[in-house]
């Protein structure tokens, strides 16, 4: 789509539960699943008009989120790869998505391992 943020947390949870959290999570903000297989799970939300008209608003903005899930030794590591709208106007994805980062950090009880941001280019 045009922006991505990608956001890597580790949690000691085994991977049915960790799965469950972020399922139930994400529904709750109004995402919709458009894809599942045993260690991935895709996300939309947001909503097109209000991203045409420039809204700011996180919620509001269409996304994808990738979220897939990796053990590595007894930790369980969880990446959330979003991919915003190029029509989004935030100027910083990790400052819009703190809140919504933060919630499922505290729902896993996980740790943030890594978080960047990246700007992709129509080639």
């Amino acid at each position: 789509m045009g922006k991505e943020l990608l956001v890597v947390l580790e949690t000691e949870k085994n991977l049915d539960e960790a799965r469950e959290i972020c399922k139930q999570f994400f529904l709750s903000q109004e995402y919709e699943i458009v894809g599942e297989a045993s260690e991935l799970v895709v996300f939309k939300g947001g909503d097109f008009l209000w991203t045409v008209l420039g809204t700011y608003r996180w919620h509001k903005i269409v996304k994808t989120i990738t979220v897939s899930f990796q053990k590595i030794d007894e930790k369980l590591r969880i990446k959330l790869n979003y991919d915003v709208s190029r029509l989004a106007t935030t100027f910083s994805l990790i400052r819009s998505a703190k809140h919504e980062i933060e919630g499922i950090r505290k729902k896993l009880d996980a740790k943030i391992i890594e978080m960047k941001e990246q700007r992709s280019f129509i080639k």
